[in-house]
């Protein structure tokens, strides 16, 4: 018998993309499903269109709540989810047909924690943008040290893509670490937060090179709105991370945890022009934090850790030039 799969769709404001969205998850090879369509509060006909699926496919339940953002939206679905393996899907996104069948298949054949895919990008006239260059693999995590390099080698730098909605989890590696979705508003990238604490406690995850995924790039999205660099976010974000670490007792991440600090903090510097600097080094608000990871001994050798020879002397030198200026 097949496994059931959770798939939660947070919804807010999005009438004119969710049939489709909904459709395509209806649609899919694999049966046995359980959609959650969680209902944040919008206040359009989404509502409606949420009831009207449910009528259709007895799979579907809804969740009306009040509008709580992204992350509160996938936890309200998390909450009543009852699957072995679960799978957000934004809803103005889709997922092509053999999509769930094909990632459940390698799960299973692989003993896998996590399945990783490849999407494509598209506009509102669904012109393709481009598709994903994903570094697809096999990562055994059974010791921190596999942990801690496949987060500054691959999450951390987007070679797998840090998102939610292009893998799908076992529940059981979830519940057993009460993972959830931290706040929007307190982080930035909830996604990256929360695949950080998923890395940290599971112990293989595959990537696989098949676009399964279409992601839609449209003006009025989260994304489509970001214009500021989140530095402070960012930095919130990575001791979120050291937090986690230290709940699960992970004693060489915690003691490497620069890596994965410096990894986050350049990821928001790399986003600034030089002319910027100044700027955003004034909105910082914990100063020290971001110059604790840098030393001008140790730093040298983490840069190129992470980014190479070549790339880390560069980036270090962009680093060096933005923590100058923190006073």
């Amino acid at each position: 018998m097949q496994s059931l799969i959770s798939v939660i769709i947070p919804i807010y404001r999005v009438e004119d993309y969710l049939d489709r969205c909904v459709a395509s998850v209806c649609k899919q090879t694999y049966k046995n499903l359980e959609i959650i369509l969680v209902d944040d509060g919008s206040d359009d006909s989404c509502p409606q269109i949420c009831d009207n699926w449910a009528e259709k496919d007895s799979r579907i339940q809804v969740i009306h709540k009040q509008n709580g953002g992204l992350s509160d939206a996938r936890n309200a679905g998390l909450k009543v989810a009852t699957g072995e393996y679960v799978y957000f899907l934004d809803s103005d996104d889709y997922i092509v047909e053999h999509a769930l069948e094909r990632v459940v298949s390698v799960m299973e054949e692989e003993k896998a924690d996590s399945v990783i895919f490849g999407r494509v990008k598209i506009d509102e006239e669904e012109k393709e943008l481009g598709a994903s260059l994903y570094e697809d693999g096999v990562y055994p995590l059974e010791t921190e040290q596999q942990k801690l390099e496949f987060l500054y080698r691959k999450l951390l730098q987007c070679r797998i893509g840090w998102e939610a909605w292009n893998r799908i989890y076992r529940m059981d590696v979830i519940r057993d670490n009460q993972l959830k979705f931290e706040p929007n508003k307190e982080i930035f990238a909830e996604d990256c937060c929360f695949n950080l604490y998923y890395t940290l406690c599971a112990k293989k995850i595959v990537c696989i090179p098949d676009h399964l995924h279409y992601y839609l790039i449209r003006k009025t999205s989260i994304m489509g709105q970001q214009k500021e660099v989140k530095v402070n976010e960012f930095i919130q974000l990575a001791k979120k991370g050291y937090e986690k670490a230290e709940a699960l007792k992970l004693n060489y991440v915690m003691q490497h945890y620069d890596y994965i600090k410096l990894c986050m903090i350049a990821h928001a510097i790399f986003q600034m022009k030089p002319e910027e600097y100044a700027h955003y080094a004034n909105k910082v608000i914990d100063k020290q934090y971001c110059k604790d990871c840098y030393n001008d001994l140790t730093s040298q050798i983490v840069f190129r850790k992470i980014w190479g020879i070549r790339g880390g002397v560069d980036k270090r030198k962009k680093y060096k030039a933005f923590v100058k200026l923190l006073g």
